[in-house]
C-alpha cells in the first residue's frame, strides 16, 4: 500500500482497501492508511470515517496527518496545527506529518517556523509535489519569486500535468510582469482537470488587482485553507 501511494496508484490502493474492508480483513493499523489515501483522492467524507476508525482503535500519525488537513480545510488553522504536531510526536520522520505542519503556520502566519517545515519535509519527501507548492506560496509571500518560481518547476518535473504547478507558476510570472508567459501558463493550468486556484489569482495579478503583501498574503492563505488538499497532496 505503501509502495503504491508513493508511485501516485492512490485509487487503485484505495479500492484495494475498500475490499479488504468489506471482506473483513483489513488490519486495523492500515485505518490511518486509508484515511491518508482517501484524502489523497478528494474523498473527504471517505477520509473523515477512516480517521474516526484509525483514532477509534489508537493514536495514528497518518490519521492524525489526514485529519490536521482535514481541519484546515474547515479553517481550524490551531486544531489542524495540534494533531500535525502529535502525529510528529509519533512519527518525527513522517515527511507528510512536517509538511502538514507547515501549512498549518503559513495558515496562521508563522513564517519562519513554516519555512523550517517545509525545508524538512522536502528533505524526507522530495518527491512529494504539495510540499514543493507550499513552500513556493512561502516564497511568494515573502518576494523570493526566484525561489518559488525553481520550487513549482520540480513540481512540474514530477507531473507536468498538474494544474495547480502551471496555476502557481502563471502566479509567479505575472508578479514578475511576464505577462505572456503567465498568460500561457493559466491557459494549460485551465485546460488541465481540476482546474486551479491558482490561475485565478494570477489572473487578478495581471489586472491590477491583487499587488501589495497583506493582499497577496491573504490570498495565499485562503488557498492554503481552501485548496490545500485539492490533488496536492499526493505523494
Amino acid at each position: 500500500l505503501n509502495s503504491a501511494h508513493h508511485l501516485g496508484f492512490v485509487d487503485e490502493a484505495l479500492a484495494a482497501i475498500n475490499v479488504w474492508h468489506a471482506r473483513r480483513v483489513l488490519p486495523s493499523d492500515l485505518f490511518g492508511a486509508a484515511a491518508l489515501l482517501a484524502l489523497d483522492c478528494n474523498d473527504r467524507v471517505s477520509a473523515k470515517k477512516w480517521c474516526d476508525l484509525a483514532m477509534s482503535v489508537g493514536m495514528d500519525a497518518k490519521a492524525l496527518v489526514a485529519r490536521s488537513t482535514l481541519k484546515l480545510g474547515e479553517q481550524d488553522a490551531s486544531g489542524a496545527l495540534s494533531d500535525a504536531e502529535e502525529a510528529l510526536v509519533l512519527a518525527p520522520y513522517e515527511g507528510r506529518a512536517w509538511s502538514g505542519r507547515a501549512f498549518c503556520q503559513l495558515a496562521i502566519g508563522l513564517l519562519k517556523e513554516a519555512r523550517h517545515s517545509f525545508d524538512r519535509a522536502i528533505e524526507l519527501q522530495p518527491q512529494h509535489i504539495g510540499t514543493l507548492h507550499g513552500r513556493a506560496w512561502l516564497n511568494i509571500i515573502e518576494g523570493d519569486l526566484a525561489a518559488a518560481e525553481s520550487d513549482l518547476r520540480a513540481a512540474l518535473e514530477l507531473d507536468r500535468n498538474f494544474a495547480e504547478s502551471h496555476g502557481g507558476m502563471a502566479v509567479v510570472k505575472a508578479l514578475q510582469g511576464k505577462r505572456d508567459e503567465a498568460q500561457a501558463c493559466m491557459e494549460k493550468a485551465r485546460r488541465l482537470p481540476r482546474g486551479s486556484a491558482a490561475a485565478g489569482f494570477a489572473q487578478l495579478v495581471l489586472e491590477g488587482k491583487l499587488s501589495d503583501k497583506a493582499a497577496i498574503t491573504t490570498f495565499v492563505g485562503q488557498i492554503v485553507s481552501g485548496s490545500n488538499n485539492d490533488g496536492t497532496d499526493r505523494a
